[in-house]
């Protein structure tokens, strides 16, 4: 049965990278599920329902444009930003 969810989570991510959007269509979004997404394709961020620090850290450090979609904007993220413009 873990194998069952583990392949299901694995296809949600391949759709994921294709198609950030599609995050905002999963109702029950874990941490872990969120992270890994984000971790895949940084636009993800926008459709998080729940952003972490560590969520919006791993988005910024891919592209500073993602702090634009940071909900909860600190001093640190926004230096992050500036820094790898």
């Amino acid at each position: 049965m873990e194998e069952f969810y583990k392949e299901r989570l694995a296809l949600k991510l391949k759709k994921l990278r294709l198609h950030p959007e599609y995050l905002a269509e999963i109702p029950n979004q874990t941490t872990e599920m969120c992270m890994k997404a984000v971790e895949e394709n940084w636009k993800c961020l926008e459709h998080v329902k729940n952003q972490t620090l560590e969520i919006c850290l791993t988005a910024v450090i891919q592209s500073p444009h993602a702090i634009k979609d940071v909900k909860k904007q600190t001093p640190e993220l926004c230096m992050l930003a500036v820094k790898t413009l």
